[in-house]
């Protein structure tokens, strides 16, 4: 048997295992009109291709406007368990006039289809400008978050 002994492990580049807000990929996607009153916000979140989500990883998503007389959320705390390339969050909005944006921060795990020992995580902030106008179109508010690539 060795003899008892008291070593020093030496650890480097610590930073990269800390925390990860330096990583955050920020997005600001391009301004969407909507017409007044109560609409939906339609959240898309996809994998890569050839990844998947992955519902062992707690997944989730706040939600903030800018001004809720513009964009009233129907919820702001969203999370999700799936195994799929992708999934589809509707969230019910009321929308007055005016000039506002949504801003999604999300943490998104996902894996490589058929080796799941090799996943990812993902921190990602999207920025949607909305403009409510009486002429605008009615119809959903489309908010994606595409994990592949991050534009």
């Amino acid at each position: 048997p060795q003899a008892k002994s008291i070593s020093t492990l030496a650890l480097s580049n610590l930073a990269l295992a800390g925390s990860p807000a330096g990583r955050v990929a920020r997005i600001t996607r391009e301004r969407v009109e909507a017409a007044a009153g109560g609409s939906m916000l339609r959240i898309e979140v996809r994998a890569p291709a050839g990844y998947k989500l992955n519902s062992l990883g707690a997944s989730s998503l706040t939600l903030v406007s800018g001004n809720p007389a513009v964009v009233a959320l129907g919820e702001s705390q969203l999370s999700w368990s799936s195994d799929l390339p992708g999934v589809n969050i509707p969230v019910p909005v009321n929308l007055g006039p005016g000039e506002t944006a949504i801003t999604a921060t999300a943490t998104i795990y996902y894996c490589r289809a058929g080796e799941e020992e090799l996943c990812l995580i993902q921190q990602v902030e999207v920025v949607l400008p909305v403009l409510v106008t009486p002429t605008a179109a009615a119809g959903e508010i489309p908010l994606t978050i595409d994990l592949s690539p991050l534009e």
